[in-house]
């Protein structure tokens, strides 16, 4: 690389410029910008990358290849491309293992899985805690500069995994190359910043029945066919000697979380029960992730804590137990046991509870008349909701089941009361396929998710019954 930085040149990048002055290059090589009045940034709940709207200057230094941003580009993209392909290579080892995980499969897609699954052996250096030099000398860990040396060590970073995986399916016939990958959780890829620490994430393009898959392994827990949120509709540089230089990454796929609750409602208005709670997708990759860097005891934690931003306040949250931390293709189940004491509110002879407790996460979102960012979502999701909660000996249900409905081509909700046998049963189910939206979308939005509250929002309006009717009925028990 020494020779693309031998002549050395400072250039910048202004950013979401305020107003019409630019820097100005002084005397002695001087670059000097003066603003006055600058206006404080605000910002808006479930807006883009804050920097993506800042304003910003920012300074780089290199050589012939910072005289334009695609000059910037195809330089390093060649240089990269060279130093992957020598890290490829084309290992003998690399190809039996191809051969050994694939064995008889002959189907295109289960030989690829196969092999995505070899790759995810190899343990994660990424996802674990950040050692000093003379921790990992301690621990025998040496840098991988071979595909070969990652399946002989058996350990590697997430590039070295996602490259190992790319050598695995050339040697099994494949059309495959690495990709650097923008991080769309921080800030969207410019091509104008001419920075490689854009591309902070690495994964794998292969070419399956005539299609582009892009493929993560060395995510840790990451499904085949799944990228991590912050890296899908995102920037990536394709390390190949032929093709587009860019290509945006696929859209996020849908999250589907399960809740069901199994509750008792007490004639003092408290209510107990059981809650499980199955996250799937985006939500349980993101769940084990995070859980890495936690003992036993900060996962329960998390879960509870997570549980009680659903429930009303003064609500008791204890994990009894939880299942599949360590897997990539199953749900992450969670049970928990709850205890809320004034669920119910009683006023005379009538009690009110609501009939739904799990709040849609996007409560607060739409308090304001107007939006001046777009609004975004990490990506989809559903919620699919099922609430029974058995009525207090002496009550009654006064109000009859309702049911609320709202329909868009990206959206819908339904929820559904219905009474069986003094159980009463609550269906919710929320389906949300946008990601991000302009602010001129936000009145829709806002009405979408009118709806959805008011109807999350519903209560059960329960009725003393008389002493005759309530002997009768304690006699049939």
């Amino acid at each position: 690389w020494t020779n693309l930085v031998q002549r050395s040149q400072v250039s910048y990048t202004y950013l979401n410029q305020i107003d019409l002055a630019v820097p100005q290059k002084k005397e002695g090589n001087l670059v000097q910008l003066e603003l006055q009045n600058v206006p404080k940034f605000e910002v808006e709940d479930y807006m883009p990358p804050e920097d993506d709207y800042k304003s910003v200057v920012l300074f780089y230094y290199g050589g012939r290849e910072m005289s334009s941003p695609d000059e910037f580009w195809s330089e390093w993209r060649k240089i990269i491309t060279d130093y992957i392909e020598r890290f490829i290579g084309n290992s003998r080892q690399v190809h039996e293992a191809a051969l050994q995980a694939i064995g008889s499969e002959t189907d295109p897609e289960k030989k690829l899985r196969k092999l995505y699954a070899r790759a995810q052996q190899i343990r994660n250096l990424s996802f674990e805690r950040e050692r000093t030099r003379a921790e990992e000398k301690g621990e025998g860990l040496k840098r991988n500069s071979t595909a070969q040396e990652v399946l002989q060590h058996g350990y590697g970073t997430e590039w070295d995994i996602n490259a190992l995986f790319v050598a695995l399916a050339r040697s099994a016939g494949f059309e495959a190359n690495m990709l650097g990958v923008s991080d769309r959780s921080e800030r969207s890829f410019n091509k104008m910043v001419l920075w490689l620490g854009q591309l902070s994430s690495s994964s794998a393009l292969v070419k399956l029945n005539g299609k582009d898959a892009v493929l993560a392994p060395g995510t840790q827990f990451c499904p085949f066919g799944l990228l991590r949120w912050r890296n899908t509709a995102a920037s990536a540089l394709n390390f190949s000697k032929t093709g587009e230089i860019f290509i945006t990454t696929p859209q996020p796929q849908s999250s589907l979380m399960r809740r069901k609750a199994q509750v008792i409602l007490a004639p003092d208005g408290a209510l107990t029960g059981e809650i499980t709670v199955d996250f799937d997708g985006e939500d349980a990759l993101e769940h084990r992730l995070e859980a890495l860097d936690q003992d036993e005891a900060g996962r329960r934690q998390s879960l509870e804590e997570q549980l009680q931003t659903w429930l009303p306040d003064g609500a008791v949250v204890k994990l009894q137990d939880s299942q599949g931390w360590n897997l990539s293709e199953e749900p992450l189940h969670a049970r928990f046991k709850i205890e809320i004491p004034n669920f119910a509110v009683t006023t005379g002879k009538r009690m009110i509870a609501p009939a739904f407790f799990f709040p849609t996460l996007q409560k607060k979102m739409f308090v304001n008349t107007w939006r001046k960012y777009p609004i975004n979502f990490p990506y989809p999701f559903i919620e699919d909701d099922e609430l029974t909660m058995t009525l207090p000996h002496g009550y009654d249900l006064e109000e009859p089941p309702y049911h609320r409905k709202a329909g868009l081509s990206w959206a819908g909700y339904e929820v559904s009361t219905e009474l069986d046998d003094r159980q009463l049963v609550t269906t919710r189910k929320l389906r949300f396929e946008g990601q991000q939206f302009g602010p001129e979308r936000y009145e829709e939005l806002r009405n979408f998710f009118t709806v959805v509250q008011n109807g999350d929002g519903g209560h059960a309006v329960l009725q003393m019954e008389t002493t005759e009717k309530s002997e009768n009925s304690g006699s049939s028990r």
